[in-house]
């Protein structure tokens, strides 16, 4: 519970747009899909964040971003960024 409670913290202070956030960090419907990282990631391109910044962000590589990027796109048989944020509005509305 306190991880949770810390992890809520940090998404709040660093996403303007935290309802969404925690939202997309916590869909059920994706979990089972893509690991934690790649939600992070997932979610950071939903609020419109560069490879370049998220690489800052999480202290990885902008390489191991763009590898990262193309795995989630395979596992959810999407192409672009586009409908990757429309699938994530899609699993908010259900």
């Amino acid at each position: 519970m306190i991880n949770d409670q810390k992890n809520e913290e940090n998404i709040k202070e660093k996403h303007p747009n935290s309802t969404i956030s925690k939202n997309l960090i916590n869909d059920n419907h994706l979990e089972g899909i893509l690991t934690k990282r790649e939600l992070v990631i997932a979610t950071s391109i939903v609020q419109n964040e560069t490879n370049k910044y998220i690489a800052h962000k999480l202290h990885i590589s902008e390489g191991t971003v763009k590898r990262m990027v193309y795995n989630i796109y395979q596992k959810l048989g999407i192409t672009s960024r586009v409908e990757l944020t429309k699938l994530f509005y899609n699993c908010m509305d259900e």
